[in-house]
């Protein structure tokens, strides 16, 4: 059942391409400034350096790492090129890694701000450097995990390459299902992490963790909007539609609405709750 698969001129796919493509590159400019001020901010404050706030200017690296494929895909939908998809998965290996990395990593981030609350005097007593360390590993072997799955021959099919198109076949379906996975372990910890500290505010911890709750109210709103959704949705267009170019269009105008806006949604979000 394809019902997705609509008729589309050449014309009308570069044309949506070229439109999303510059809304990428420049939310990718707004991106770039957010995150880079993060990682500055983070190394330059020693107020600022403890073990969450190293997990989360990680993630604004990864991210930063991410969205330099963005960089590639206006320049191929601006010129109205199509590449083999080999060109274009050795062209996004490294950004759809980071992508691996950083959604795994948010999930990490989620753990730590439960384990800060819930066991407050064990997650002091953990040293910063060996526990970032150890956490980082496990991303890569996570990555690689991921590539090996979801790896499959790379064929000379012509594509539209944006970084989402960096897979192909049933590593489609593999990487999307891993993604899926890894959004509902991230919004089950924040539910939880929701829950444990209104238990605190009601044995009269309000001051402390009042604003905390409601910055991951507002996280967990957002975040259903942006990856979530976003994860959601490539497994039903994989499903319903059979032709490479609307696959290809729908998954780039979701990815305006998810990954990018995901950047001004969730500002306000991470800042307080991460580094508060």
């Amino acid at each position: 059942m394809a019902f997705l698969d609509w008729d589309l001129t050449t014309d009308q796919i570069f044309t949506v391409h070229q439109i999303v493509s510059t809304v990428f590159l420049l939310l990718t400019c707004v991106g770039w400034f957010g995150n880079s001020t993060l990682i500055f901010v983070t190394i330059r404050s020693s107020k600022l350096r403890s073990k969450c706030n190293f997990l989360v200017a990680i993630q604004a690296c990864t991210d930063m790492i991410s969205q330099t494929s963005h960089f590639f895909y206006g320049y191929f939908a601006i010129n109205e090129t199509l590449v083999p998809f080999k060109t274009c998965y050795k062209i996004n290996f490294l950004f759809i890694s980071s992508v691996d990395f950083s959604t795994l990593l948010v999930l990490f981030i989620a753990l730590d701000r439960l384990i800060s609350v819930k066991w407050p005097a064990y997650y002091t007593s953990v040293k910063p450097i060996p526990y970032v360390a150890k956490i980082v590993i496990l991303l890569l072997l996570y990555c690689a995990l991921v590539k090996f799955m979801s790896f499959t021959p790379l064929i000379d099919d012509k594509v539209m390459c944006l970084i989402l198109t960096g897979t192909y076949g049933s590593g489609t379906l593999i990487w999307f299902i891993c993604k899926s996975v890894v959004c509902v372990g991230i919004l089950l910890t924040y539910v939880l992490f929701s829950r444990v500290i209104n238990d605190a505010q009601q044995r009269g911890k309000a001051n402390k963790y009042g604003s905390i709750n409601q910055s991951v109210k507002i996280y967990i709103l957002s975040f259903l909007f942006s990856w979530f959704l976003s994860a959601i949705l490539g497994l039903f267009f994989y499903f319903y539609t059979t032709k490479r170019e609307v696959y290809a269009v729908l998954l780039a105008l979701d990815g305006g609405r998810s990954k990018k806006c995901s950047v001004a949604k969730t500002a306000h979000g991470l800042m307080k709750v991460y580094l508060n």
